[in-house]
């Protein structure tokens, strides 16, 4: 017999979706749309299409038959998105595309690309062993399988940090062992603590965007002729609730597969209604990123599909399969009721078979009495239908799916169990009682139970708001009660402690929970208890959020802790300590959210300031004051507000040589001592204070000798001299005292030699000695030693050569390179070496093209761009082709044009536009 709960009712869309998949297969990226609101078949369509190309496309069995694997399978996993591979025997190398489904919900921090990576990262392992053409017997077949099961339990950060230097050694054919051995490496490194307690580390922000892109583009992108890609599915399931971080994420993947021919094809479900909404709204009142904005015009856009679900399909084989001896015309008359809407029609013959008198013959696979088919027209559409199933659950079941409903689309069964369970509230339900509740939702298919946690999913939004209207009519007492437990549970998850009791998948949403349930009203207070166990959960929140690298969900998170309405004191330590603080100032200054930033700085500063200016005070006391005065300068620095910088600096480091004079000279008191005479000169530096400026950076780099002198050479510390040495240098350029600065440039130079040659070479190292190199090469180039300066420029680039080719691709390294390119290429240029010049500066116009291409077009690559063209089209004047330096002249108008339209206020797009009417002009083209 048929089972009517799986036969899905085909439609026009699957053989577009199908004609789509075939277009992107053969280079030609496609994204699409399916519109519709809820319960029109959305992603039954997607998990139909999944079955096609498992059945057309896979013929080594890597993915599983279908989607919705379930222990019941008469009760299939309506919202599946990803196949479950646990148990299925997939040969690891013979992966002939790539699946990734990410779903979205309604509940904030639940869902998205973040909490959906463990799918794919295996995945793109597979596909960089696939592209390996050695042999691989079975038992390193099972060995490789192991690791990668390993790696989808790292962390977000941990899996991405390690994919960019894994994927290129397993294309290069490194054995298992080598790569085993290479991983423990950068976990050592990562694990290592830093070399001085709470100094004030340089803060790096690099996007979920830019490491998900990065880490596809290893393998997908077929520019790289030595390794056959794969076709690529991405399904965006309920994309009206994707967050912004997942969107930046899809955003960055589409231009770079759109620019480079990527085999991808993206699908989409989505409610039409606010598809339609966002896509008219006003982007500058509401600029938060949503699915249509990542359509782009112009040549693209044919690429992007946007197909209307909402109409009639053809239902009756469902209706058939679902009553075998119901009568033709009864069967087209029950299948007119749901009006062609697939989930209407399934909520229906539910409901119908609930009630065997209904039938005739109480036989509820046959005809429906006049009656049965009064009661299943009286029904208003899906809420209606929704409540009645919901009215009909025991109260057990009634009341945790109330109490669930206050959580969202999604809840955890971790809080419905403890309100259970609590004897203060009537009635109560003991934890099995609970479990039987939900598992007998789940059966009614109210519930869908959650994969990756101990939780359950309302089976669509109709039966939330059911669950969510019984709760708003129960009596006050009972909701308070509800209120109180909710509180008091979340409340004692709100530490470190009792959080790491949680596992890992349900701790976000956990605290999610929590910073919206635990905020008492109106504006803070630092001093009141409720207040500072609010606090405390949403720095854990925050935490969570930026090590899984969801950077504006964690910057809205960390906002929340510094409100315009904050009082000035701020947070006590006792709420939050002090490095927490220091911690959170430097995520909100790097996104510049300066006014947030400066209040927590504020506040700092006014703690810290009385017990460091008692007579007793410690070192330690003195040392939180000078790091908070660091953090109000730094504030005010990136404010521009000079002057009051340069004042809480010097205030620091009067406290900062204080602790040196009364508690002696430590490794870490003086590099705090040469850190505070460092941002004093910085400050002199920006004002055009030369002369100061150069005295300051003198005895910072003093400090620096005598810390390397006394207390031996480690990475750090080396790093420390040939930062001040270079700074000196800076300076010395500026006054044009070129040959002291050479000397300095030098002298750091060998420090960073010497940390190569003595510690190891890393992207760090490396990079800081060519940056070296080109320091010395440009104080050569100042005294017109061109020989000298071409030398060093030449090393420079070598390095950075091996910098991309060791460690990869990224857009910094990249643009490294094309800048050591140019350097070479100018140092030629004044030897009159023009045709070694221009194949430098050719193949640096070629590397920042490839930056544009595979990164994305931003102003400082653009402007990149337009530098190499204006070079190119100087050469090309000297060497009498006027052709060929106009065509690189117009090029460079073109781009001046782009950049001083999206940017026209900028000094810099103002000048850079005279300059190329300038040469334009000049060359008469």
């Amino acid at each position: 017999m048929t089972d009517w709960r799986n036969l899905y009712a085909k439609r026009d869309v699957d053989a577009q979706l199908i004609s789509f998949y075939a277009a992107a297969k053969a280079g030609k990226p496609q994204f699409v749309v399916l519109l519709a609101e809820t319960g029109w078949g959305k992603t039954r369509a997607v998990q139909h299409f999944y079955e096609h190309l498992r059945q057309t496309e896979d013929p080594n069995g890597y993915w599983p038959n279908n989607l919705t694997a379930d222990p019941e399978p008469n009760r299939p996993r309506r919202s599946a998105v990803n196949p479950s591979l646990e148990g299925h025997t997939s040969p690891i190398d013979r992966i002939a595309y790539l699946w990734w489904g990410i779903r979205f919900s309604p509940d904030a921090h639940t869902g998205g690309v973040s909490a959906y990576l463990s799918h794919i990262m295996p995945r793109l392992f597979a596909i960089a062993l696939r592209q390996d053409a050695r042999n691989i017997k079975e038992q390193e077949k099972a060995e490789w399988k192991k690791l990668f099961t390993e790696l989808a339990g790292e962390t977000t950060e941990a899996l991405l940090g390690l994919l960019g230097l894994l994927i290129p050694m397993m294309k290069a054919g490194k054995s298992l062992n080598e790569i085993r051995k290479k991983i423990q490496e950068r976990k050592a490194q990562a694990d290592a603590p830093t070399p001085t307690v709470g100094q004030a580390a340089r803060q790096e922000r690099e996007s979920l965007a830019d490491r998900v892109s990065e880490a596809m583009r290893a393998v997908l992108n077929p520019g790289d002729d030595r390794h056959q890609t794969v076709p690529v599915v991405i399904v965006l399931d309920d994309a009206q609730w994707a967050d912004p971080d997942s969107l930046s994420v899809i955003e960055k993947i589409w231009q770079i597969a759109l620019t480079n021919r990527w085999k991808l094809l993206i699908v989409a479900t989505h409610w039409a209604g606010d598809y339609q909404k966002f896509k008219t709204r006003d982007r500058k009142a509401d600029p938060t990123l949503r699915l249509p904005d990542l359509r782009m015009g112009g040549q693209h856009a044919p690429a992007w599909h946007e197909i209307d679900l909402s109409k009639a399909v053809p239902l009756t084989a469902i209706t058939r399969a679902a009553f075998p001896q119901m009568s033709d015309a009864q069967v087209q008359q029950f299948t007119s009721l749901a009006e062609g809407h697939p989930l209407y029609l399934r909520e229906l013959i539910l409901q119908a078979k609930k009630h065997p008198a209904w039938f005739k013959n109480s036989d509820a696979e046959s005809e429906l009495t006049e009656e049965g088919m009064g009661k299943c027209q009286a029904f208003r559409g899906l809420h209606d239908l929704a409540q009645e199933r919901f009215d009909s659950q025991p109260p057990a079941v009634r009341a945790i799916l109330a109490w669930g409903s206050r959580q969202g689309m999604q809840f955890l069964h971790r809080l419905t169990r403890a309100h259970a369970e609590d004897n203060a509230f009537q009635p109560c339900y003991n934890g099995q009682e609970h479990d039987e509740a939900v598992q007998n939702a789940q059966r009614e298919a109210l519930l869908d139970a959650l994969q990756e946690v101990d939780g359950s999913e309302f089976d669509q939004v109709a039966f939330r708001q059911a669950a969510a209207e019984h709760l708003d009519n129960e009596p006050d007492h009972v909701k308070s009660a509800l209120t109180q437990s909710l509180r008091e549970t979340l409340a004692r998850y709100s530490t470190e402690s009792a959080l790491a009791t949680v596992p890992e998948p349900e701790q976000i949403p956990l605290l999610s929970i929590a910073v919206k349930e635990l905020r008492p009203g109106g504006a803070p207070d630092v001093n009141e208890g409720e207040w500072q166990a609010w606090a405390r959960a949403v720095w854990l929140l925050f935490k969570r959020l930026r090590a899984g690298l969801l950077w504006m969900q964690a910057e809205a998170v960390a906002l929340q802790l510094a409100p315009e309405n904050l009082p000035p004191e701020g947070w006590s330590f006792e709420t939050l300590d002090f490095w927490d603080q220091h911690d959170l100032f430097l995520f909100l200054r790097s996104f510049r959210e300066l006014g947030a930033a400066g209040r927590l700085a504020n506040g700092l500063k006014i703690r810290t300031e009385p017990a460091a200016k008692r007579a007793d005070a410690n070192a330690e006391t003195r040392k939180l004051y000078s790091v908070a005065l660091d953090c109000v300068g730094d504030a005010q620095s990136a404010l521009r507000q000079w002057q009051d910088a340069l004042a809480n600096y010097n205030e620091s480091l009067r406290v900062c040589r204080q602790i040196v004079e009364e508690f002696g000279e430590t490794p870490e008191s003086l590099r705090d001592l040469s850190v505070s005479l460092s941002k004093v000169g910085d400050v002199q530096s920006t004002l055009l204070q030369w002369e100061p400026a150069l005295a300051q950076y003198q005895k910072s780099l003093r400090v620096r000798r005598q810390i390397v002198e006394e207390f031996g050479e480690t990475p750090e510390s080396l790093r420390d001299l040939s930062v001040s040495l270079n700074k000196v240098g800076d300076v010395q350029s500026a006054l044009r005292q070129w040959q002291d600065a050479l000397a300095n440039y030098n002298e750091s130079l060998k420090a960073r030699r010497q940390i190569v040659e003595s510690f190891g070479a890393t992207p760090e190292s490396l990079r800081d000695l060519s940056v070296s190199l080109d320091n010395v090469g440009d104080a050569q180039s100042a005294l017109l030693q061109w020989q000298d300066a071409l030398a060093n420029y030449n090393e420079s680039l070598r390095v950075r050569r091996q910098i991309v080719e060791e460690f990869g691709e990224t857009p910094e390294s990249l643009r490294d390179l094309s800048v050591s390119l140019e350097k070479v290429g100018d140092a030629q240029s004044a030897l009159l070496q023009w045709q070694d010049a221009l194949a430098n500066y050719n193949e640096s116009l070629r590397v920042c093209r490839q930056i544009v291409e595979s990164f994305g077009a931003t102003p400082e690559s653009l402007r990149d761009l337009l530098v190499s063209h204006a070079k190119l089209s100087q050469v090309y004047a000297g060497l009498g082709d006027r052709t060929t330096a106009c065509e690189h002249a117009r090029e460079v108008l073109r781009l001046a044009k782009i950049l001083f339209q999206n940017h026209p206020d900028d000094p810099q797009t103002q000048e850079d536009l005279r300059n190329a009417e300038q040469l334009v002009l000049s060359l008469g083209c």
